[in-house]
């Protein structure tokens, strides 16, 4: 089974415009998020999905700089984001990771997912009953 992250993020939030660029431990959250999720040992690849919209020009890059491909869809449908962004990939499952959570990492993703392995087939998968927000 091939798992793959789609992280998802764009400069245009409503409570906080620009967070993903938002300095933490000295670089932008986006790029804390993908390091950390780069200690995973169990996803297969990571797709950062964003909107054609200029203004995520700049978080579009920093993105390119760590090394993850980006995807750029529709500034107002962020599931179709999602989807089109794992589309045409070799993924049998997809793990969604939003772009301002710098607390999810390699370590507690593989957890999950060794989770799921077990599980055989499924749907979906959440851990909102099991982790705090």
């Amino acid at each position: 089974m091939k798992f793959g992250v789609i992280l998802a993020a764009r400069m245009s939030s409503m409570r906080l415009p620009g967070k993903a660029l938002l300095p933490l431990l000295g670089m932008p959250v986006i790029s804390l998020i993908i390091r950390r999720l780069k200690r995973s040992k169990q996803i297969s690849e990571i797709v950062f999905a964003t909107t054609q919209l200029n203004a995520d020009n700049d978080l579009a890059a920093i993105v390119k700089s760590e090394g993850v491909n980006v995807f750029r869809g529709s500034p107002d449908d962020v599931l179709s984001r999602y989807v089109e962004a794992a589309l045409n990939r070799d993924f049998n499952y997809v793990v969604r990771v939003t772009g301002d959570c710098p607390f999810v990492d390699g370590p507690s993703l593989d957890c999950v997912i060794e989770q799921c392995r077990q599980l055989g087939s499924f749907d979906l998968v959440t851990t909102k009953p099991a982790y705090p927000h």
